[in-house]
């Protein structure tokens, strides 16, 4: 599991939003021959750093905390959000091109990629109320 340091913002019953630290990522992100993510973060504003947090520990804003990532819930979630619509916008653009020609194709790409990601939407709340995603894998630490 990859696991982060974080803070509790606050507890909303038994999930808790919790600030993840600044430095994240492989170390290598913005170096060259790096995977570019912090780079691409910079150009668009920034990554999101809040998380909710489903725990059953009792924690306290302000606790410091840390928080684990399944090693498969990034590519899990990759998939769902680019994998599936891609695959549903090749898909519909082919049956469509199949059966009317170059509308047909046009529209059933369209379709596709909408029917592929309500899907995929509907997926990542199935997985996510499993709690795939994030968990406190330490008791709080007071400041």
């Amino acid at each position: 599991m990859n696991t982060r340091k974080a803070i509790v913002l606050r507890v909303e019953g038994a999930t808790a939003v919790v600030k993840v630290g600044g430095d994240g990522g492989c170390g290598r992100c913005s170096e060259t021959g790096g995977c570019g993510s912090d780079v691409l973060g910079k150009l668009l504003g920034g990554r999101c750093s809040s998380y909710s947090v489903v725990t059953d520990r009792p924690l306290t804003p302000g606790s410091e905390v840390e928080v684990a990532v399944e090693p498969r819930a990034p590519l899990l979630a990759a998939t769902l959000a680019y994998g599936l619509p891609l695959l549903g916008l090749l898909v519909g653009g082919a049956i469509g091109e199949q059966y009317v020609g170059d509308t047909g194709a046009v529209l059933g790409a369209a379709l596709g990629l909408a029917a592929f990601s309500v899907g995929a939407a509907f997926l990542a709340r199935r997985r996510l109320a499993g709690g795939l995603a994030v968990r406190v894998v330490e008791s709080p630490i007071s400041h």
